[in-house]
């Protein structure tokens, strides 16, 4: 979990410093998508593979929540089976 944290930090400071425009809905969504692995925080305690495939979106800049939410629901099915 604290990779996970660590990337998410990193991504805000690289946005932060960047003058790229939009910047602030980047970090609206970024925030959104930080708000949803702290929910997560209990499942990816239960299976790794979440924070594997979360750490994998940070890497590709793709801080959809919804996405992430379908990824999540997808590993847990897979386990469960």
């Amino acid at each position: 979990m604290d990779k996970l944290k660590s990337a998410i930090a990193d991504k805000v400071l690289e946005i932060s410093s960047s003058d790229e425009g939009g910047m602030k809905a980047k970090l609206e969504k970024i925030n959104r998508f930080r708000d949803f692995v702290n929910a997560c925080q209990t499942l990816i305690r239960k299976y790794p593979e979440i924070e594997t495939e979360l750490l994998q979106m940070v890497e590709n800049d793709d801080f959809d929540a919804k996405i992430a939410s379908s990824r999540v629901d997808s590993i847990i099915r897979l386990s469960e089976n």
